[in-house]
């Protein structure tokens, strides 16, 4: 007889600006996804042994910076993906914030900060936006396009090998 094997659960913070694809990260790499009270929910299974649980808060709060702000404050999660439209610099300013706030409140947390719409036209490379937002070497910076399955299972397995190391 052999013994079931419970999944370990990782729960991963989605989050960034409105508009920065955000879903659609979720969604692509997701076997499962719904709405939990609110929050965007999706699965992933990486093996029998290990269940991912990536969460976007909810869609109309997202608005309010304050709200998002004391959401970052009180969660607590092993690691957290910003994502940032790289096609639209007119947010960067808000953006830096958004990840001052993530490292003010989780110092020790490993965060990505995903360049999303690189395939778009005017799009800043992850190089340019490090270089031109400052972007601490402790953040890791890498280019997505959400839309394209393999380049988000790139960004969630650099997170895995950055919870376990």
């Amino acid at each position: 007889m052999q013994t079931a094997v419970i999944p370990q659960v990782i729960e991963l913070l989605i989050t960034g600006l409105p508009e920065s694809g955000k879903s659609t990260f979720v969604q692509n790499i997701s076997t499962n996804v719904r709405d939990a009270q609110g929050w965007y929910c999706g699965d992933v299974s990486v093996d029998e042994q290990l269940q991912l649980k990536l969460l976007e808060p909810p869609r109309l709060r997202q608005f309010d910076f304050v709200w998002l702000r004391d959401l970052i404050e009180h969660i607590s999660v092993p690691g957290i993906i910003v994502m940032c439209d790289s096609a639209r610099p007119e947010y960067f300013g808000a953006l830096v914030a958004l990840l001052e706030v993530v490292h003010y409140n989780h110092p020790d947390t490993p965060c990505i900060l995903v360049t999303n719409k690189q395939d778009l036209d005017g799009a800043w490379s992850a190089d340019d936006i490090r270089l031109g937002l400052g972007i601490p070497d402790f953040i890791h910076v890498m280019p997505c396009r959400a839309t394209n399955r393999n380049d988000v299972k790139r960004v969630v397995v650099e997170m895995l090998y950055k919870l376990f190391r």
